[in-house]
């Protein structure tokens, strides 16, 4: 992806899930302007008519053609790496995720397994607690617990709001 001065996006999500179309006025990297940046780089985007507080880490700029969804729960494979408790894990577990620029808390609500246990895997479906985000099937993620809880993943399905109604594995 390459963002162009004066070219227009979607930037989300926001509380409510919906992306908000915007315009980049002005690029700079490391205080130099430019005219673009492609995808990986560091940039500061002159953003307007979006308030500070709106903003948060986490959100993404994506392309204005996209539809892009925002989502509250997703199904995931994990692999869990350490867990020196000697409770296993079961639904109502919660766990710091990290998804590419998403870290967030969130809930096992479902999982297929009663019990999971280090080393083994399972398909489970994550619900974050605070907020929506921008998840794309296929990505990789982390979880974590204090120093206790450690495992790694790949979302294998993001859920829209009509599907998280009804949400069994």
């Amino acid at each position: 992806m390459i963002i162009r001065e004066g070219e227009s996006f979607l930037v989300g999500p926001l509380s409510d899930g919906t992306f908000l179309p915007t315009k980049v006025m002005t690029i700079q990297r490391y205080r130099v302007p430019r005219r673009m940046v492609r995808a990986g780089q560091a940039a500061t985007l002159n953003i307007p008519h979006i308030e500070g507080s709106r903003l948060r880490k986490g959100m993404v700029l994506v392309s204005s053609t996209s539809n892009p969804k925002a989502c509250v729960e997703f199904i995931a494979e994990i692999y869990l790496s350490m867990h020196h408790t000697n409770t296993p894990i079961r639904k109502g577990f919660e766990t710091t995720v990290q998804i590419e620029n998403i870290r967030q808390t969130a809930l096992i609500i479902d999982m297929d397994k009663e019990e999971l246990y280090a080393d083994k895997s399972a398909t489970v479906t994550f619900r974050f607690r605070n907020r929506c985000e921008y998840v794309l099937e296929g990505s990789q993620l982390i979880f974590r617990s204090s120093n206790q809880t450690k495992g790694s993943g790949r979302v294998i399905k993001v859920l829209s709001q009509q599907q998280q109604n009804s949400t069994t594995i």
